[in-house]
């Protein structure tokens, strides 16, 4: 009766975890029935750059799909931080509150890392160039996010439950972000080496700096 009883407790403490996963798979499942081949892409993006050239042509427009990934990403980001947090912390549980905090701060950290990045282009008129640059990363990002929620419904409701999935799918987020940097800076590596200095400037003010700050306000 005790072992039901706690079963009970646990399930109904994690009602909100369960509630933002069926979320998360329901808005994917909406993105993958109606833009398709885009979808297909996009879980390429690792091994191809599929995804790029047919979204090439629409991405400074409104599609929803780009918007219905990133709520996806940011559900996956916000529930690995809290995980993460609660583990680093010696926690017992996380909770919606710390959730909604991670969603807060995550949103809002990379809302002005790209804005600002999108002021440097205005100032430097390569506005289609910076365009381009956010798109892509932000789709990296995306794709990132989509694997943290697979590794932390992993983690929390898999068989092993340790902390070192955590820290594998932190590992594995960090070598696709970068990644997608190289992506990036690959495509545009003529315009780096003409302002080398500027790029150095850059990569330290809002590639470096803001993950290093976000990581000691938030963990």
């Amino acid at each position: 009766m005790e072992i039901t009883e706690l079963s009970l407790r646990e399930i109904a403490s994690d009602s909100w975890i369960i509630s933002l996963v069926v979320l998360a798979m329901l808005i994917l499942a909406i993105a993958a029935y109606n833009y398709q081949e885009s979808f297909r892409s996009f879980l390429q993006l690792p091994l191809s750059n599929r995804y790029f050239i047919i979204s090439g042509k629409s991405q400074h427009t409104t599609s929803p799909f780009p918007t219905l990934l990133f709520l996806v990403g940011l559900i996956g980001a916000a529930l690995y931080g809290s995980f993460l947090s609660v583990e680093l912390n010696a926690g017992s549980s996380p909770g919606l509150s710390l959730f909604l905090q991670m969603t807060a701060a995550i949103f809002g950290f990379f809302s002005i890392k790209f804005l600002l990045t999108r002021l440097i282009g205005v100032v430097f008129k390569l506005e289609d160039l910076v365009g381009t640059y956010v798109f892509e990363k932000l789709s990296f990002l995306n794709l990132i996010g989509l694997g943290l929620l697979g590794f932390c419904v992993i983690y929390r409701y898999g068989p092993l439950q340790s902390e070192w999935i955590l820290y594998l799918a932190g590992l594995l987020a960090i070598g696709a972000y970068i990644m997608g940097l190289i992506y990036s800076y690959k495509n545009n590596e003529n315009l780096i080496f003409r302002n080398f200095f500027y790029f150095i400037l850059y990569l330290c003010a809002l590639e470096i700096s803001p993950f290093i700050l976000l990581y000691k306000v938030l963990i």
